[in-house]
């Protein structure tokens, strides 16, 4: 009788051992399926709230990239091959004013926001491209008289480029509601960030094409 019960017992705990591991497989599979479908809902929410997002800011986000990619093209691609020969100054050195008096241009219109706000950022973006196409024009035919002109315009430069980024970001901040605008401010970043890329790109080929055909 004892050899019967202890029989019982043990199938009825391997069995139960069975039962349980079954469960607990069947549970974990579907634990594994729900956190996969819930992922993807996440993906899907976070993607419909970029695109959303990103249609709302479309007008500052196009501008701010458009604006960058000229700014960058300015000076990666065309700043080094612009010197003046007849002056004191080597050609190193020369770049070196011209990147300082670019500097002061953008913390000068950077600084402007407190003060002035101007909500037709897509202006800035065109008058900037206006100058990326007279630096390129120089850059191959060098046909200005004097650097004094181009520290005027580089001074420009700066002061649109950084006309477009603070007013851009003045504008989100006010429009946006408070619940969406850290997240409006982080996605409008990323656009100057590609222009920026996207010029460093492109200024590779066009220093190099104006290097060829460069006035002695």
């Amino acid at each position: 009788i004892r050899k019967v019960i202890f029989s019982i017992t043990l199938v009825w705990i391997c069995r139960s051992l069975v039962l349980a591991m079954t469960i607990a497989i069947t549970i974990a599979t579907v634990l594994v399926y729900v956190s996969m479908f819930y992922g993807k809902i996440l993906y899907f929410i976070a993607f419909v709230k970029l695109y959303t997002t990103a249609r709302e800011l479309k007008y500052f986000m196009m501008s701010l990239f458009l604006v960058y990619v000229a700014e960058y093209l300015i000076n990666q691609g065309t700043f080094e091959i612009i010197w003046f020969k007849d002056m004191a100054w080597s050609a190193a050195v020369q770049y070196r004013v011209y990147q300082v008096v670019y500097q002061v241009g953008v913390t000068v219109s950077r600084s402007s926001a407190s003060f002035y706000h101007f909500k037709h950022v897509h202006i800035l973006s065109i008058l900037q491209c206006v100058n990326l196409v007279y630096f390129i024009c120089e850059a191959r035919f060098a046909f200005t008289p004097h650097i004094s002109i181009i520290l005027i315009l580089i001074f420009w430069e700066g002061l649109l480029g950084g006309g477009c980024y603070v007013n851009s970001f003045y504008a989100i901040y006010e429009q946006v509601p408070h619940h969406k605008r850290e997240y409006a401010l982080g996605l409008a970043s990323v656009s100057d960030s590609c222009g920026i890329v996207c010029a460093g790109i492109l200024a590779t080929f066009l220093h190099n094409y104006i290097c060829k055909f460069r006035v002695p």
